[in-house]
């Protein structure tokens, strides 16, 4: 169990850097605020690809299908010129969506212990 959790430590930090070392080659700089703002972009593709807010479920093919549910929306809202205020609405819809269902599936919200 720690060796697992310990090599999950070491790769969420190589992914980190990547995604850092990406996002400044795409920007020409490194911004500290650069990928501000897509926390809820992720939050929401991992929830649409059927991870439960409950733990213990998911599986990489699902969030790689609510990406890609989540960028063409994105995409879609931006060539429709749809000002990005309603964009997140949009999003924020979406995810509140998902959630409803997730809670209904896993048969209603329960109390944890804690």
């Amino acid at each position: 169990m720690a060796r697992t959790q310990f090599f999950i430590y070491i790769i969420s930090g190589m992914m980190a850097g990547l995604s850092g070392i990406l996002i400044t080659a795409q920007s020409g700089a490194g911004l500290p605020q650069a990928a501000d703002g897509l926390q809820m972009d992720i939050i929401a593709s991992v929830i649409l690809g059927g991870a439960s807010l409950f733990g213990g479920k998911g599986n990489v093919i699902g969030t790689l299908l609510g990406i890609f549910i989540l960028s063409t929306l994105n995409n879609g809202m931006t060539l429709l010129n749809i000002p990005s205020f309603w964009q997140l609405v949009a999003k924020g819809a979406i995810l509140l969506l998902a959630v409803a269902l997730d809670v209904m599936r896993n048969g209603g919200y329960k109390k944890s212990a804690y």
